[in-house]
């Protein structure tokens, strides 16, 4: 019968496998146990050095984009809740300044607009006259 006395021949390569699946596995366990993911996905500043919901702004857990007139500057703040309306918003590490808010609401960790005439208002800014997303 042909193929009868076949046999496997690379016993070597399957243990390191094996090995290889066994330590993958083991960093992976480590990893979600005493890592910060949901930290390293969640929002953060402008500045990058403040995530929304952790930390030093644990109260502050929802990311605000606030109009600007300079389109080249668009920052973002953590804040405590998205702005229903035209109200002043309280932002992780004010320092005296306020921003004002617009209507929006919130889907997931995120303020978006809620009003047509800024969803346009913002949709200008974030991109330059030739139709290109600002990086």
């Amino acid at each position: 019968m042909p193929g009868a006395d076949r046999k496997m021949t690379d016993v070597g390569f399957l243990i390191t496998f094996y090995i290889f699946v066994a330590a993958m596995i083991g960093v992976s366990i480590y990893g979600w146990t005493k890592g910060h993911v949901y930290e390293f996905i969640a929002p953060q500043q402008t500045d990058g050095h403040v995530t929304c919901g952790y930390n030093e702004a644990k109260e502050y857990s929802f990311l605000f984009y606030p109009l600007t007139a300079n389109s080249s500057e668009i920052k973002s703040y953590c804040v405590d809740k998205c702005p229903t309306d035209n109200e002043p918003v309280n932002y992780y590490n004010a320092s005296g300044i306020t921003i004002k808010g617009y209507k929006t609401k919130a889907v997931g960790k995120y303020c978006f607009p809620d009003d047509e005439a800024i969803i346009n208002d913002f949709t200008e800014q974030i991109y330059d006259r030739n139709g290109k997303f600002f990086a």
